[in-house]
């Protein structure tokens, strides 16, 4: 696949924007987005391994969301690893990376032209040290489950991340239970604060549940 792109300069690129913006009345990010999906060749997240070995400037995109913009000499290797691949994948099933080529020698100029212009939503935020995870769930449940999280304000892998150190944390008293046999008040202490620990958050519901009821 190839496209025929004419990349002048930042102000002839943020001028047909800002006309795009006011011809069409949306926001800057999504007259960007239109324009890379009908301007560069894309494909979805989850076909990273077709991606061409070339050195481009890429875009990641999901929804009406631009999300990163970067550089590399090898785009196809690029993705196999990349650093916030994790949150390209949080960020929706329809995120899309889009691309085109330019020579090695002119790819820091371009990229941050670009980013300077376009603002995208990751590049500059921090990205905590952490190892990618995959394992197999119900793309019903899946679904269910991030639209959980997002309600709460959260993310899939921040809630993940708690419950994997909960079930951690719990391992851990367990196995210091190793008292002598009849000697059983470790493992009792262990159970009371347990059931205190649900009790609290059962009463936090149920103040929640009662203020919604009288805001009604």
């Amino acid at each position: 696949m190839s496209v025929s792109l004419t990349f002048r300069c930042p102000d002839d690129l943020a001028a047909v924007i800002t006309s795009q913006v006011e011809a069409t009345g949306q926001d800057r990010t999504s007259v960007v987005v239109e324009m890379l999906r009908s301007s560069l060749p894309s494909l979805p997240l989850a076909d990273r391994n077709k991606l061409p070995a070339i050195s481009a400037i890429y875009l990641v995109w999901s929804s009406n969301r631009l999300l990163y913009i970067g550089k590399t000499v090898n785009l196809k290797s690029r993705f196999l690893q990349h650093h916030r691949i994790l949150q390209f994948v949080e960020a929706g099933t329809d995120t899309r990376i889009g691309w085109f080529p330019v020579a090695v020698d002119g790819l820091t100029y371009v990229e941050d032209s670009l980013i300077e212009l376009l603002e995208p939503e990751f590049n500059g935020e921090a990205v905590i040290g952490s190892k990618l995870a995959t394992f197999r769930i119900e793309p019903e449940k899946w679904e269910a489950f991030k639209s959980l999280v997002t309600n709460q304000g959260t993310s899939a892998s921040a809630v993940l991340d708690e419950f994997i150190d909960k079930c951690l944390a719990e391992r851990r008293i367990a196995s210091d239970v190793s008292t002598p046999v009849g000697d059983n008040s470790n493992l009792i202490n262990f159970i009371d604060k347990r059931i205190e620990e649900s009790l609290v958050e059962v009463r936090s519901q149920l103040e929640e549940l009662r203020g919604k009821l009288k805001a009604r």
